[in-house]
């Protein structure tokens, strides 16, 4: 039966008008209201009764009062079909309607979320107005938001909508079930933040954040929360009656608990990033208490209008009282967050305490402007800085700083000590503390004679020298390299200079002046007696870090393990320096294309880091980049580009804008940006990395060339082919000043070019960069590397184009023996050479071969990029090319009819 828009406004404003009522008072106004209808009156009575009992929200209410009152929607079930969608089984009810697990049938099949909205609203209003909505959610693309696909009405006429199922849980069950400390809960709360600003600046307000729209599961081991319900709110926001008004029921959008008070009180003009900014506010005071700032029954049995008042009006209890306040169930949560109640009320006293009531301010100029602002601020808390949130009072920022620098108040509280000990008169605590004096006063002394040698080193100058012109830092450089061999008799110092002016040089690009420093500094260090184990390990990290730069990653590895030995045996296991020197291993064993080696170590790096009392923004950002460029090479695009981002965020928070490594981070998050196909906002950051990389490092730095070459691959992709060639022809000529022709970073740049002469069809040019490429590739020593795979491809494509088939079959199969041995199976890279192996094939007559890997390509494609992306709509093409080859007219049409809209 279709349903009665017009009774079911009567059935919501009846229900609201009783539960703003006493029990007694809204029965006698349900007799006068249904005289006519005595069982309308009883459905709405057992509703108002159910809510006082068991805390459902109004909306869930009113919802469930549709399906059990208006006859007119039909119980949806599994196996039901609703359009192209197959309803597999329900997974959840909400405010607006009920939410299924449903397969797409066509045009491609995949599992969906599909929400089925409540009776009673206007089908053709909301569908609109969704649609436009809809086209505005499709802006995002963002790991931390699910999409929305598509909008419509059942037959029934009730709106629905797909979208991305996020298998998970709400962020808020995930955390107390897996009994996450606060320091992980903010962790994921941090992410979330992320979501919704990126929401934001693409002009999208969510208005109904809570646990149950920000779903968590574990993704590789680690969880990842995802945001849904991006724009739903948004869409069916209009009013379910023309009037408007509070009294007359204007539809609320929002959960009451979750609810700002401008989303209370119904003034959709004062809705703004704000109120998301609140929403988020109790979200965070729930994951670190563990209750809602109030009583989620007390609220909703209130009524309406004391509903309004309490969340417009009532301050809640900071974060901690509301922890002690809860009594027994205060001791629940803090079980669950693997602590006690005492010890979690001090853990939010002061900075969480402040953070918290400043996103719930009840006006909204006195929240937090956005959702990075409260993220910033709960980082500075993080990392033990003063937060916008707390007193600027004196005390507090010298608690700050203590514990900043904790170790060093901790050293200054021993010297402290000893000098006290030392007054008692102790033999033992004066020979203690006389040993560690002298040990002190050495130290002082090599440290105030390296500073002294340093700045003596970088004086301005005699003109008489200079005779007017300017003095490079290479030329001061060396004139201090040759000083050095003049403190003969204080071997620690000069060990120390070398030290520091080999990792000079080498930041400076100039490896081989800085290798004899490096490599001479950890000799004299080794001979040294005592031996210093801290010195030797920094000297044999130094000299590692070199030879990476150098591509000679087998022998940094094997000084990284040595040094970790030492390190382990010194630190021990969960120091500082030993999770430092496990990113450093990581990263040498991921240049081997050791993968699966390298990700628990920088893993377990980045475990050790976060754990310490005081992280370290930059040695965490080198390990969470180092684990992200792995997964970028992996094809896992989404988890990377969020750990670049997080990467980028901790470099600048430790050095600023203007330092290489954020350069570094920039050129990084832009290539995965850039294999996400975003190439406007990818080539925006390569810009900005290449400015910055010219301005701090000069125009002859490795990291200079890395990012031109990138840039220019970028524009070649975009079609700007003019603009591409000076770039890339600089970064070649700066890699082969650096390293000569036998070299990775010289092979991919002749890669490049090799790809850039194909595109312009000179095809003998850019045959003879490929053959170049793959030669310093062979010579460098990565016969197993994936970009030697790229370049025996752009090679083997090349001479198909020519007509030497026969030439390019051994090099496409070399490279997917290549990409299938060190790339993990599914990855884009790997059905790349499927196809052209197969096209190959193709052009050498052995079709019943080729077919086989051409289609199976392309099912690959689909299944890992989707159908709509360039590479899966060149291998479309190359099916329908080798279709037309084998003369099968038919099967190519069928194929061509497949295809989408033109590639970028």
């Amino acid at each position: 039966m279709a349903m009665d828009p017009e009774r079911w406004r009567r059935i919501e404003r009846l229900y609201y008008a009783a539960a703003d009522l006493g029990a007694e008072e809204a029965r006698r106004f349900l007799e006068r209201a249904c005289a006519d209808d005595p069982a309308l009156a009883r459905e709405v009575e057992e509703l108002l009764r159910h809510d006082a009992q068991g805390g459902r929200s109004w909306g869930d209410a009113v919802a469930g009062v549709a399906g059990l009152v208006l006859g007119g929607a039909a119980e949806i079930g599994p196996g039901q079909a609703i359009g192209r969608y197959r309803i597999l089984e329900s997974i959840g009810r909400g405010g607006m309607g009920e939410v299924f697990k449903a397969e797409q049938i066509e045009p491609i099949r995949r599992i969906i979320a599909l929400k089925v909205i409540k009776p009673g609203m206007d089908t053709r209003a909301v569908v609109a107005r969704f649609e436009s909505e809809r086209q505005a959610v499709a802006l995002m693309d963002h790991p931390g938001i699910a999409k929305v696909f598509d909008a419509g009405a059942t037959d029934g006429g009730r709106p629905y909508f797909t979208m991305e199922y996020v298998p998970g849980v709400p962020i808020t069950r995930y955390c107390d079930e897996a009994r996450l400390p606060i320091q992980a809960r903010l962790d994921l709360f941090l992410q979330v933040c992320e979501g919704v600003q990126h929401a934001h600046q693409k002009g999208i307000i969510h208005r109904d954040i809570k646990p149950s729209n920000v779903l968590v599961g574990d993704v590789d081991g680690r969880p990842c929360p995802k945001i849904i319900d991006f724009g739903i709110a948004k869409a069916t926001a209009a009013r379910l009656t023309g009037l408007g008004t509070v009294t007359e029921l204007g539809q609320v959008v929002g959960t009451p608990e979750y609810m700002s008070p401008e989303q209370a009180s119904m003034a959709d003009a004062v809705v703004d990033t704000r109120t998301d900014v609140y929403s988020l506010g109790i979200l965070l005071y729930e994951l670190l208490v563990g209750a809602l700032p109030f009583d989620r029954r007390t609220l909703i049995s209130s009524g309406l209008s004391s509903l309004q008042h309490t969340i417009r009006t009532v301050d809640p209890l900071r974060p901690s009282a509301r922890l002690i306040a809860l009594g027994p169930a205060g001791a629940r949560a803090a079980g669950d967050r693997g602590t006690e109640p005492g010890l979690l009320a001090r853990r939010l006293r002061g900075d969480l305490d402040w953070i918290t009531l400043k996103a719930m301010e009840k006006d909204p100029d006195g929240r937090y402007a956005s959702p990075a602002g409260l993220a910033a601020d709960l980082r500075s808390h993080l990392l033990h800085r003063p937060v916008v949130a707390g007193p600027p009072g004196p005390a507090y920022r010298a608690k700050k700083f203590v514990l900043r620098h904790r170790f060093g108040a901790v050293a200054a509280l021993l010297i402290s000590a000893a000098i006290v000990a030392g007054t008692a008169g102790t033999a033992a605590g004066l020979m203690r503390a006389r040993l560690a004096e002298r040990q002190a006063l050495s130290e002082a002394a090599t440290s105030r004679q390296v500073s002294r040698f340093m700045v003596d080193l970088f004086r301005v100058p005699d003109p008489s020298v200079s005779r007017g012109r300017e003095v490079t830092v290479r030329e001061v450089l060396d004139r201090g390299a040759g000083r050095i061999e003049a403190l003969e008799e204080q071997p620690e110092v000069k060990a120390r200079l070398m030290a520091t002016m080999g990792e000079v040089y080498a930041n400076l690009g100039l490896l081989d002046a800085a290798r004899p420093l490096l490599e001479d500094s950890l000799a004299l260090r080794r001979t040294l007696r005592p031996a210093a184990p801290a010195e030797v390990a920094e000297g044999l990290r130094l000299l590692a870090s070199l030879e990476v730069d150098s591509g000679r990653d087998g022998r940094a590895a094997d000084l990284l393990r040595e040094s970790l030995d030492l390190r382990r045996a010194s630190d021990g296991e969960e120091s500082r320096q030993v999770a430092i020197l496990l990113s450093d291993l990581a990263h040498a064993l991921f240049k081997q294309d050791r993968l699966d080696e390298a990700e628990p170590l920088y893993r377990r790096s980045i475990a050790t880091l976060e754990r310490l009392p005081e992280p370290g923004s930059a040695d965490l950002a080198d390990a969470i980049g180092g684990l992200a460029q792995l997964l970028h090479v992996k094809g896992d695009f989404a988890e990377a580009e969020t750990l670049f981002r997080r990467s980028l965020a901790e470099r600048r928070a430790a050095w600023g804008d203007d330092h290489p490594g954020v350069a570094e981070s920039q050129h990084n998050l832009a290539a995965v940006l850039h294999d996400r196909l975003r190439l406007d906002e990818a080539e925006a950051l390569y810009r900005q990395s290449l400015a910055l990389s010219e301005k701090v490092q000069g125009g002859e730095h490795p990291d200079l060339s890395t990012t031109l070459s990138s840039l220019a691959r970028l524009l070649v992709d975009k079609g700007d082919l003019a603009g591409a060639e000076p770039l890339l022809a600089r970064a070649l000529a700066i890699d082969l000043r650096l390293y000569g022709e036998n070299d990775e970073n010289v092979a991919y740049d002749l890669k490049e070019l090799g790809n850039l002469q194909r595109r312009r069809g000179l095809l003998a040019e850019a045959e003879a960069s490929f053959r170049r490429s793959v030669a310093a590739y062979r010579e460098a020593g990565a016969a197993s590397s994936p970009y030697l795979a790229v370049a025996l491809n752009g090679l083997g494509g090349t001479l198909i184009e020519t007509g030497r088939a026969r030439e390019a079959e051994p090099l496409l199969r070399e490279s997917l023996g290549i990409t299938k041995g060190s790339l993990p199976e599914g990855h884009w890279l790997v059905q790349t050479s499927m196809s052209l192996l197969g096209e190959c094939l193709g052009a050498l007559r052995r079709h019943a071969e080729g077919e086989r890997l051409v289609v199976e390509a392309l099912e690959g494609f689909q299944s890992s990029l989707g159908a709509g992306d360039p590479r899966t709509q060149a291998a479309l093409e190359r099916v329908v090319r080798f279709y037309r080859s084998w003369g099968r007219p038919d099967q190519a049409a069928l194929w061509a009819g497949r295809q989408g809209t033109a590639r970028p």
